[in-house]
């Protein structure tokens, strides 16, 4: 049977106001019904109470393993939470965040013999519920994330060999990761029924930061392959275009994996749809 390491990083949760979120996101994945999940939860060595909650939690059985100690940030604590893991496929499910869905791990394993498997996620805010879909064929990923991390899991082998989140990037880690995944080869399964709520904010509602971690990512995965400068790679992340230029060398480059060539292909068509300007 295939096994599921869930992965939930969490600092300060009395100050930041999320003990019952995160009691829910525990009790959602103790209440699924695969048979074979462990549930890891990574502190950032918390000062606020946090740790003393967290290591009763742990002495009750509410959760499998428990690392406290500093780290640099989430995705530092994800990559910790994944070297202790010993589940075949790593999940990631944030404090408050919580699964839905009961069978949601048991209809991943159906597709276990992918590298890695994405499910679209219902994001919950202010002006409602909505899904988040998984982009067809993937072909949002030279843009931008073509699935949230929430919804993805990912052979631990394969994590491991990419090195896992780059930390240079605080908010677009998940973006480079599942982007140089794609560009590795790995080969993906998509599901069409969501299982995780996703609450929105955190980080990643920091628009100008996250616009900068995005060209970071586009300059550190795209540079061998179209000569552009900073600036270029700017205006064309504001436009919310891919370069012309990048994806026409993209999509003549026969040594790279069909899901970022059919990507070019996507994407050069919007944009040249939006018209001139586009290097």
């Amino acid at each position: 049977m295939v096994r599921f390491s869930v992965i939930t990083a969490t600092y300060n949760l009395i100050d930041c106001d999320r003990i019952d979120s995160f009691r829910k996101a525990v009790a959602s994945v103790r209440a699924q019904t695969h048979a074979d999940i462990e549930h890891i939860v990574v502190d950032g060595a918390s000062t606020d109470g946090t740790a003393e909650l967290l290591n009763r939690m742990f002495a009750d059985g509410e959760f499998d393993i428990l690392i406290s100690e500093p780290d640099q940030g989430v995705y530092d604590a994800m990559n910790r939470g994944v070297d202790a893991a010993s589940g075949d496929f790593v999940l990631f499910l944030n404090s408050d965040d919580s699964y839905h869905d009961p069978n949601g791990l048991s209809d991943l394993a159906r597709h276990s013999a992918a590298d890695f498997i994405a499910s679209p996620v219902v994001t919950r805010s202010e002006r409602g519920d909505r899904i988040l879909a998984v982009s067809k064929g993937f072909a949002r990923v030279l843009l931008t994330m073509p699935f949230n991390h929430q919804g993805l899991a990912v052979r631990r082998e394969l994590f491991h060999r990419l090195d896992g989140f780059d930390l240079a990037f605080r908010i677009g880690a998940d973006y480079d990761f599942i982007l140089r995944m794609l560009m590795s080869g790995a080969r993906g399964a998509r599901t069409c029924k969501p299982f995780v709520t996703y609450l929105e904010g955190g980080l990643s509602s920091d628009r100008t930061r996250a616009m900068a971690d995005g060209v970071a990512v586009w300059l550190k995965n795209y540079s061998a392959h179209a000569d552009l400068s900073r600036a270029e790679w700017e205006s064309a992340m504001a436009r919310r275009i891919v370069p012309v230029k990048l994806c026409r060398a993209m999509l003549l480059d026969a040594s790279l994996p069909f899901v970022i060539r059919r990507s070019a292909l996507v994407q050069l068509g919007r944009a040249m749809l939006k018209g001139s300007g586009n290097p």
